[in-house]
């Protein structure tokens, strides 16, 4: 009951939203939507850019499906060279979903040796990384 009268409280408070936003977005001109927006979406790639990756450092390991979709997307691939890449995806996702955890095992432990060297080579890369840090300079 409660519920219902908030559900219905939150709907009126959405369509009045939308319906001032509307009235607002019409009051401005359209020229200065399209710059707003173009500078969300230069704003966003800005973000992206300026995170530089190390090329040193040690990639994720693959987890279990992953491991399963390198063996067996070419068998797929083969039976059905029509299918688009998406496709082929969503093919080789079916099959793992039909698994049963006992075919998925050897993969399961192949993802967790991988994870362990993927963790290993972290800490390793992790401790290079501090010893080449330079020092703070005096205050």
């Amino acid at each position: 009951e409660d519920k219902a009268k908030d559900d219905a409280l939150a709907e009126k408070a959405k369509a009045k939203h939308e319906q001032d936003k509307a009235e607002y977005e019409a009051k401005v001109p359209a020229n200065v939507r399209k710059e707003r927006d173009q500078a969300k979406k230069t704003a966003k790639k800005k973000d992206k850019k300026g995170q530089s990756k190390d090329p040193n450092r040690p990639k994720k390991a693959p987890s279990a499906f992953m491991l399963f979709a390198v063996k067996s997307r070419n068998t797929v691939k083969e039976k059905h060279p029509e299918l688009s890449f998406g496709d082929l995806t969503k093919k080789v996702a079916d099959q793992w979903n039909a698994m049963t955890d006992a075919q998925k095992e050897p993969y399961n432990k192949e993802a967790a040796i991988a994870k362990e060297k993927q963790l290993a080579a972290m800490a390793k890369y992790n401790a290079n990384k501090a010893d080449e840090a330079p020092a703070e300079p005096p205050k």
